[in-house]
């Protein structure tokens, strides 16, 4: 079951303050500066809670488990003018996706994680804090993982790795002849770092989940100057924002144009919530809506409340 007792702070807390995030982000030197605010624990949160229903709906089939992040940076941030450090989206995936099931005996676990980024330096600071990390989690759960066996640090473009992403998971797929589910988190800077091909790469697995954090400001900032839309928007999008001034396209229709566009890649319906989860800056400019796109309704379902409390937390509040 989802933790329902654990207050927002005590997420900030256990990102920033606990002793496991402070050896893991000293484990590096280099930390990235950039795109993270107040704002960001809201996706870091988010991700956290879904784990939990992915992992035991998805294991309790019997399913072998994967995730993926497409964006994964160096594995920790830092608020811009502050002295403020906090783990990023890959240690949380490997911190709470190893989860033992009390009744059950044993560990619902992800069998492998897939950590892309364009950034060589990044991806040489994200395997030292994997490292530490895997040493934490051994020293918890006496999980023996380790790097390029069980997790995968990617250099490169995400719209090419993506590829060797998938190749790994149809490998072990054929060789356990199990059934897989993947999680994919994928949090771009700005809406032209992920092609619209790769998501329809990454739907010829079967059962995908999703949280995309949807960049509205990217959109609205960047569409004019970029002369190959179609690349990167879904068909919808792209012919309203031919036909109509920015301006007057309300980010919902963003979202619903995004909603759209992925779930009829699935090869089986998918759950999403109607409104994402919106976060601003503090000076209330929208940046991203994160969104859930899931084959799962119970899971879905499980994590609306924290998704409704996320939303209606303000930056000043984190802050």
């Amino acid at each position: 079951m989802v933790n329902k007792r654990k207050e927002i702070i005590d997420y900030i807390k256990d990102y920033t303050l606990s002793d496991e995030a402070k050896e893991i982000i000293i484990s590096s030197k280099i930390i990235n500066k950039e795109g993270f605010d107040v704002w960001s624990f809201k996706k870091l949160i988010f991700l956290e809670y879904y784990l939990s229903p992915f992992l035991d709906i998805w294991c309790n089939q019997g399913s072998k488990c994967f995730f993926l992040d497409m964006f994964s940076s160096a594995g920790a941030n830092e608020i811009p003018s502050s002295q403020i450090k906090s783990i990023g989206s890959p240690i949380v995936s490997l911190l709470r996706g190893v989860k033992y099931v009390k009744s059950k005996n044993r560990h619902n676990r992800f069998s492998k994680w897939f950590f892309i980024d364009h950034n060589p330096n990044y991806c040489s600071a994200l395997e030292d804090r994997v490292r530490k990390t895997l040493e934490i989690i051994k020293s918890k759960s006496n999980e023996d993982l380790s790097l390029n066996k069980d997790v995968f640090v990617l250099s490169g473009d995400c719209n090419t790795k993506i590829l060797d992403v998938i190749k790994e998971i149809e490998k072990e797929q054929k060789e356990t002849n199990s059934k897989v589910a993947l999680l994919a988190f994928i949090d771009p800077y700005t809406f032209t770092d992920i092609k619209w091909e790769t998501f329809e790469k990454l739907f010829s697995l079967k059962y995908v989940d999703i949280i995309f954090t949807l960049p509205i400001q990217t959109i609205q900032r960047g569409y004019k100057p970029c002369k190959n839309l179609g690349e990167y928007l879904p068909k919808k999008l792209h012919e309203l924002l031919k036909k109509q001034d920015i301006s007057s396209i309300p980010p919902v229709e963003f979202e619903k144009s995004y909603a759209e566009g992925l779930t009829s890649l699935a090869k089986r319906s998918m759950t999403f919530y109607d409104v994402g989860i919106i976060t601003k800056t503090l000076q209330n400019r929208e940046i991203y809506r994160i969104n859930l796109f899931t084959h799962c309704s119970s899971a879905s379902k499980a994590v609306l409340p924290k998704a409704k409390e996320l939303n209606s937390l303000k930056s000043e509040d984190i802050k």
